[in-house]
Order: structure tokens, then sequence, then C-alpha cells
């Protein structure tokens, strides 16, 4: 269970969020849409700790994971708790290799070599990426960079995976191969939060909808896109 607790997060005199209190359950899949600069991405930032670590803000509430305080954490200490998708997945590479790049973490974390090799090849089966291994990220498409991404934090094992508008530059067929992603990683028990102006995709696969309307964090009960302010 991922938890938000009485959370209010603000840039001086700015109020983004307030009164935030919401659980986010395993095996579920939350979208969060909404108006351009309502408070999605800070959302983002401050779960995975890039706020306040990186980004100067004012902060107060609690985080909670399987009922541990994770608020005073680091960006480096949550990622054994949550893993981020970026929007292009370009930003979050480090490796040219995708096998390379899909170890890196693991290999970050000092585990045996025969453990990291069980774990690729069992992700890469479980999400149908076999075939990206061993490959030049460069002359992928950005639905097969968008994969590799996405097997690169499965490996890892967190709880919570957090996708910043994933299918903004992908075509049809790349966001088809998403969405199943996005379904195994349901079906594994995983907590899957997305922000997203996109929703027809999404639409028989997630659990909740929110937007963020004046600070507040508010559950929709309709899923049709013209019920939410997109821009």
């Amino acid at each position: 269970m991922l938890e938000l607790k009485d959370i209010k997060l603000s840039y001086g005199d700015k109020k983004i969020l307030e009164d935030v209190n919401v659980s986010f359950a395993e095996g579920t899949v939350s979208v969060i849409s909404g108006a351009s600069g309502s408070g999605k991405s800070s959302l983002i930032k401050l779960l995975n700790g890039v706020i306040p670590q990186f980004v100067n803000a004012d902060v107060k509430g609690g985080i909670i994971v399987d009922e541990e305080d994770i608020s005073q954490k680091d960006v480096a200490a949550r990622s054994d708790f949550i893993s981020t998708v970026f929007q292009n997945p370009k930003s979050q590479f480090y490796s040219i290799n995708t096998t390379d790049e899909i170890v890196f973490a693991l290999e970050n974390r000092n585990l045996p070599k025969d453990e990291i090799v069980d774990t690729v090849r069992e992700y890469t089966e479980i999400l149908g990426t076999k075939k990206l291994l061993d490959r030049d990220i460069f002359k992928l498409s950005g639905g097969e960079k968008q994969l590799v991404a996405i097997t690169a934090v499965a490996c890892m094992k967190q709880k919570v995976y957090i996708f910043d508008e994933p299918s903004a530059s992908l075509d049809i067929d790349a966001i088809k191969r998403l969405k199943s992603a996005i379904k195994i990683l349901k079906e594994l028990g995983k907590i899957i939060i997305i922000v997203e102006h996109r929703l027809y995709y999404l639409k028989d696969i997630l659990d909740k909808l929110y937007t963020i309307e004046d600070a507040k964090l508010i559950e929709l009960e309709s899923i049709d896109e013209e019920s939410i302010k997109i821009h």
C-alpha cells in the first residue's frame, strides 16, 4: 500500500497541493490527468524524491509505503520502493547497449552475477522484451526505448511504478505494447500511477482516475476525457 497523508506542497506563496490524503493499493492502476500546470509533475517529483532534494519547495505530510514513512528519504533511498518511467525514456538512459542499461541498477546494488542474469531473463520473458537485449538503444524506435526503460525498472522489483505521460510520443502500435506492459505489471501486484492526457488506451485497465484542481487531488467517477480539463 502507498499512502499520502496530509500532503501539502507549495513554491513560496504558490500552493500546488493541499490536504492530499489518498491511498493506492497493490495491483491497481491509478491515472492522474487534468490541465497542464495543475501540479501533476510536482506530484511525481514529490513521490520519487526529486522534490525537495533537487527542487526547492515547502513540503509537509507523509509518504507511506507498507507503513514505512519514506518522506525523509532521498532519491537513492526511495528507489528501493519507487521507480519512474519518464516521458522521454532517453533522458533516463545511462548506457548505449540495451542489456547494459537493463542491468545497470542491478549492478549498482552489487547483486551477484547469477542473480542479475536470472532477473533479466525472468523479466524480459514476462514483458516479452527478450528481442530487445543487446541492441543499440539509439537505433530503437520510441516504443522500443520505452519498453527497455520499463524492463529496466521492472527488474528492480519495486512496489510502486510511476509513468510520466508514457504515450506522449508513441504511435498506435507502440501504445498497444505499452498498455500490455502496464497490464502485466498490474497483474504482478505492482502499484501503478500514471500521469497522462490520453485516456482511451487505459480505460479497461485503470482502477481510479484523478484530477488536480485548485491544489486538490480529486477522484473522478467518469473516465470520459471530455469530463477532464486537458490542455
